[in-house]
């Protein structure tokens, strides 16, 4: 039997939570968790941990009832990297070393208060593209904050002081954040059998483990699949197996990039609350520390993953046919549906504490000329009305190829720019260029992708691993979707090839009211809406990018969205 621990699973309404954190709230996602317990540096902890399906639930009973070994961490700081990409028109040269110090001492008056915590921008550098472009890059310690907006902040900032010091012909363009993980990771250390051998899979085991605790502690999971899956390709050794001292078995050391916060948004959510409540972390690192040895120890457990069956909802249609419960396509007002449409644990499942994300609707996106209401579950504010404000302006077409091994999906996205084409076309030029910044610009697009897929109950973990891996593949991290311009419009691709052996479904979330509430019975239609919101988002971003900046760009989008009350989908006269 499944051992739980006494979490405090009190929560809030809707009304008290979830409407100030997403747009178009119409009820929450409860994704059942359970918890890993782990011994680090002698210091029994025991974490929270979403699991998706019953091979997920197998290997938490069998964790919590098996031997743990005692496992040592240690932690860098909280380190981010910014960046601001620099346009160069001219052959004027730059030297950053007279400016090096005045830069740092106006990026960290525009922090105070982290300064005083004892973090702050530490250094930076400036790096030439090939092109005659470059990048000025700066590492930043955000102690105990995810520390995104803290670094947008620095970054867009500096703009006024730089433009002093740069020389004629040198522009300021695209100002974010990279989630680049490498300054920012838990190293684990411990003992291992003499005839120990690493798994194939163990990177994305690890992997999908952090993601699981992420989502528990409503922390913005993206992020950190982002980091990891480029962090193991960029660093050879990353994982190391060595003979123990004395001779006797042998050591494995991991180290692995988690970037999570303990403060700001994360204590909106109250599960996510009361979990670090009772885990009194004393920083952001050493909660990161203890997510990495569960994850180390989870990735080491052997519980075939083919025990999951694959599950796609042509047999559930199929079955509901049969019972006449699908209704025809129609409009969704979500007003008069409030706080009916929930998506809870499957039967399979005992009841058990749960994790719980806002559910908006994604109104009147008009897919192959076709007008389509799609559902999103994500704990970041502002994704759902960037989503929505790109979707106003921009066509989409998708061609969908399918037989009984594989799924093809191409998503096309037009948009006219007649004043903004140039500039946008120079930000998405950054992300080919630029490793660090092709992270953050496909974290962007997964804010899309995942919020959609996890509202449908499929598992983004393995979404993700097959779109990844040709990054480790080919040793380069490239732009998920590729734009170009065409007179005064741009287009953007995103080409995607799923083996559906690999495809898994969140059989503890039932998403069957809503699929049918929207008239979305095919698997191939749900991951065609999850690939065209991740699209939209990575559009909105760039143009933010391009224009205003991310944090006068993307919340001011989320805040005039809940002042004006836009929470119904209808479709226009």
């Amino acid at each position: 039997m499944y051992r739980r621990v006494a979490f405090d699973t009190r929560c809030c309404s809707i009304d008290d939570w979830a409407d100030r954190l997403i747009e178009n709230v119409v009820g929450t996602v409860t994704i059942p968790v359970g918890s890993v317990p782990v011994t680090v540096n002698g210091h029994k902890v025991v974490l929270p941990i979403c699991f998706y399906n019953e091979t997920d639930h197998a290997c938490l009973t069998s964790l919590n009832s098996g031997h743990q070994v005692n496992q040592s961490v240690q932690v860098t700081d909280s380190i981010m990297v910014g960046q601001i990409q620099l346009l160069i028109s001219n052959n004027n040269p730059w030297d950053l070393s007279p400016h090096k110090q005045a830069i740092l001492d106006a990026a960290n008056k525009l922090i105070p208060s982290q300064v005083e915590r004892g973090g702050g921008v530490r250094d930076v550098w400036i790096q030439t593209f090939e092109d005659g472009d470059a990048v000025l890059e700066f590492t930043i310690d955000v102690r105990d904050a995810m520390g995104a907006n803290m670094v947008n902040t620095v970054v867009e900032g500096l703009k006024p002081d730089l433009e002093k010091r740069l020389p004629d012909g040198w522009r300021q363009h695209v100002r974010i954040l990279s989630n680049d993980g490498q300054f920012r990771t838990a190293t684990v250390t411990q003992a291992v059998p003499e005839n120990f051998t690493i798994p194939s899979d163990f990177y994305n085991r690890i992997k999908r483990a952090v993601h699981q605790m992420l989502v528990a502690l409503s922390n913005d999971w993206r992020a950190s699949d982002i980091a990891i899956s480029t962090f193991f390709k960029q660093q050879p050794d990353g994982v190391l197996l060595k003979n123990a001292d004395g001779g006797n078995g042998m050591v494995l050391s991991v180290k692995v990039p988690v970037i999570v916060g303990i403060v700001g948004r994360v204590t909106e959510y109250p599960f996510a609350k009361s979990m670090l409540d009772q885990l009194k972390p004393n920083s952001a690192m050493t909660l990161g520390g203890w997510i990495a040895c569960a994850a180390v120890r989870i990735a080491l457990h052997e519980i075939p993953r083919e025990s999951t069956p694959v599950l796609l909802w042509d047999d559930a249609k199929s079955e509901a046919k049969k019972q006449n419960q699908l209704p025809p396509l129609r409009d969704l007002s979500v007003s008069a549906r409030r706080d009916t449409i929930g998506l809870q644990p499957a039967p399979f499942l005992d009841p058990v504490p749960g994790a719980k994300l806002p559910l908006g609707i994604l109104p009147n996106l008009k897919i192959n000329s076709q007008l389509v209401h799609l559902p999103y579950a994500v704990e970041e504010p502002s994704i759902g009305a960037a989503i929505a404000n790109a979707a106003k302006r921009t066509e989409l077409a998708a061609i969908t190829e399918s037989d009984d091994t594989s799924i093809s999906i191409s998503i096309t996205a037009t948009v006219t720019m007649v004043n903004d084409s140039d500039r946008f076309m120079d930000a998405a030029r950054f992300s080919v260029l630029n490793e660090r910044r092709a992270m953050t610009n496909n974290k962007g697009v997964f804010n899309g992708v995942d919020s959609v897929l996890v509202a449908f109950g499929i598992d983004p973990t393995q979404i993700r691993f097959q779109m990844g891996q040709p990054w480790l593949d080919f040793k380069r991290v490239y732009p998920l979707v590729i734009w170009e311009k065409k007179d005064e419009t741009v287009i953007g691709t995103l080409d995607v090839r799923l083996e559906k052996g690999r495809l898994r479904l969140i059989n503890a979330i039932d998403s069957a009211p809503l699929r049918q509430v929207l008239g979305i019975n095919r698997i191939e239609d749900a991951l065609v809406g999850a690939f065209c919101a991740g699209v939209l988002a990575n559009w909105s971003a760039l143009n933010a990018l391009a224009t205003v900046g991310i944090n006068n760009g993307h919340m001011p989008l989320h805040h005039r969205s809940k002042s004006t009350h836009e929470c119904a989908a209808r479709t226009p006269e």
